[in-house]
């Protein structure tokens, strides 16, 4: 009788943590990069919070993706005319800098769900919703033996933003779940992503 009543406690605390995973709430967290030619030259960062109801995932995210992680970087031109005298002054980098932050809605859906038996494999197909801002520089000197060129140029955008995406996500837990993305930016921030992501459901 007592194995019983403790093969049912362990069942029942099972079934419970099953059902948590699949419905409830959830939190993520992601790291990534651009998937073109400037692979790994910059880092985005996401933070995702939403709900899960019977494999659909309705979430909230901020993104921020930046390639100057850790830089103090000045660039400036500056032109004096005093008349007779003409003083200029420049600091470049010499590079393209770019920052992009967007905070958006999501919506997407676990299509491994149906097979039975199956708690731990998830692909995740998701649309993304929100408003992004862009800020880009591109600063450059170019120097040849009777000429020198400086160019200093500034972007800024700001817009709405739609995201189409696809996550894998493997449950080492019932409750911790890691995995990978891919998802593009199409019109804002025209740029795909992908990364790794850690996911927590309550």
């Amino acid at each position: 009788m007592m194995k019983k009543i403790v093969l049912s406690l362990c069942l029942l605390s099972l079934g419970m943590a099953i059902m948590a995973q699949e419905n409830g709430a959830f939190v993520s967290v992601g790291v990534g990069t651009k998937v073109n030619d400037k692979a790994f030259r910059g880092a985005d960062v996401s933070m995702q919070a939403g709900y899960n109801y019977k494999g659909l995932d309705v979430s909230a995210q901020l993104d921020f993706y930046s390639n100057r992680w850790g830089d103090n970087r000045v660039n400036s031109l500056a032109y004096y005319d005093y008349g007779d005298k003409a003083i200029f002054a420049s600091l470049l980098d010499g590079k393209r800098n770019e920052t992009f932050m967007t905070l958006r809605l999501n919506l997407g859906y676990d299509f491994l769900r149906f097979i039975r038996g199956n708690w731990r494999h998830h692909i995740r197909p998701y649309v993304g919703l929100g408003y992004s801002l862009r800020n880009e520089t591109n600063n450059y000197c170019y120097q040849a033996k009777d000429m020198t060129t400086y160019s200093m140029g500034e972007q800024a955008q700001k817009g709405f933003e739609l995201t189409l995406g696809i996550a894998y996500d493997f449950n080492i837990t019932h409750h911790w779940a890691v995995g990978a993305f891919i998802e593009g930016n199409t019109l804002i921030r025209e740029q795909p992503i992908m990364g790794l992501r850690a996911r927590y459901s309550f």
